[in-house]
């Protein structure tokens, strides 16, 4: 027995007997995850993540449902097995803090955005006390309710949230559940690829519809996008909004496109007419409309994908 083990026991020695018993348990339910086959992990560059975040459920529980923090981005819970965004807003000063300055930029007090895969509300809570209203959705019915109780914790008054995935029909889709990064979570892939199943997710439909349809009479100012490969079937289901919206904000994956969506990008060309510039804040980098969708294309072909792109009118 080294002097570090020995340590630890008198520690544990310290507390009551039933404190020690819980403190045992929950040392060898760890001890048993760490000396668990790596090959029961699935393999590749995400076995640390899905480790511990099987780690973060053995330490809270097994009936905890979120951890609450807070940081920058306000007071949030999140889910307990989360090592993405979950992780960074546990260790970190906040969740994506650059993405959210700069969309801080782009609306004021009279603003009306529109958030697309809202997810538990990081960017949602904080931009919701600069602008006049926010309608957030997310289609992933438990982040939803985290969701929910976000707003609800972080008194805000001026958003409406919606369980619902963006599409160009109405009806259920197949989605996946990712448990180690739920902000992952998404349209069931055409392509099936480690990238969405290293944690293997739960599959289950969920219920869809055409943004146009569900918000007839909205106009807004700012539309933010995040939804993991749908963007093309959201954006078809949405030309009233883009007709009437001053800019649209997403991000852009080439493996989403092809593997999720099945689409190539130069499908775009049509939905996104109505804009007449693209930017590209990481690289300060400004197209018109001619430019637009050869440069996608460039960015598609050479693979490079970007946390925000920004298109305007």
């Amino acid at each position: 027995m080294n002097i570090l083990t020995e340590q630890l026991l008198e520690s544990i020695r310290q507390f009551p007997d039933q404190e020690q018993a819980e403190i045992n348990y929950y040392l060898s339910e760890i001890l048993h995850l760490f000396q668990r086959n790596d090959e029961q992990f699935r393999p590749g560059l995400f076995r640390g993540s899905v480790r511990r975040g099987h780690f973060n459920r053995v330490v809270a529980g097994p009936f905890a449902t979120a951890i609450i923090t807070e940081s920058a981005n306000g007071k949030l819970a999140v889910p307990v097995d989360d090592m993405f965004v979950g992780r960074q807003l546990r260790f970190d000063s906040g969740y994506s803090i650059a993405e959210l300055e700069y969309l801080k930029t782009l609306v004021d007090e009279s603003s009306q955005i529109l958030v697309v895969g809202a997810h538990i509300g990081s960017l949602v809570v904080p931009l919701c006390k600069l602008v006049d209203q926010c309608v957030a959705v997310e289609a992933n019915p438990e982040i939803y309710e985290l969701l929910k109780l976000n707003v609800k914790m972080n008194e805000i008054s001026n958003c409406k949230t919606y369980n619902f995935a963006a599409s160009d029909r109405k009806g259920t889709i197949p989605f996946i559940k990712n448990r180690i990064n739920s902000g992952g979570s998404k349209r069931k892939p055409l392509v099936s690829s480690e990238l969405y199943s290293y944690d293997d997710p739960s599959e289950f439909q969920v219920e869809a519809m055409q943004l146009d349809s569900q918000f007839p009479d909205a106009h807004f100012d700012l539309i933010f996008m995040d939804i993991e490969g749908s963007e093309y079937f959201a954006l078809l289901g949405m030309p009233e909004l883009l007709k009437n919206a001053k800019m649209l904000v997403m991000e852009f994956i080439p493996h989403h496109f092809t593997n999720v969506a099945g689409k190539d990008v130069r499908e775009l060309t049509h939905i996104l007419s109505d804009f007449n510039s693209l930017f590209i804040p990481s690289k300060n980098k400004l197209v018109t409309r001619d430019d637009i969708i050869p440069l996608l294309k460039l960015m598609y072909d050479q693979n490079i994908s970007e946390d925000i792109i920004v298109f305007k009118k």
